[in-house]
């Protein structure tokens, strides 16, 4: 998964005003900021989540040639004593 908004994306979005009747220049601004302020936390947790499970991942692979390694000396062993 890849995070295609970037927090300065949301805090740069400009909304069109109407003629009558626009926006409350203020209110979104402040929207905007919460938003981004969520987004970037968010944003540092998927990258902290990517890079834990890219350890888990590694470890798992290290432990799988591990047991690979103990089964062919256990059946070096078994053969050894005739077994």
């Amino acid at each position: 998964m890849s995070i295609r908004l970037k927090p300065i994306d949301i805090q740069n979005m400009v909304f069109p005003k109407k003629k009558f009747g626009g926006l409350d220049e203020s209110a979104v601004k402040e929207f905007l900021n919460t938003v981004t302020q969520d987004y970037e936390s968010l944003e540092r947790d998927y990258r902290k989540a990517s890079e834990e499970l890219k350890l888990v991942r590694d470890k798992l692979g290290e432990n799988a040639s591990l047991e690979h390694a103990l089964k062919d000396a256990l059946l070096s062993a078994q053969k050894a004593t005739g077994q």
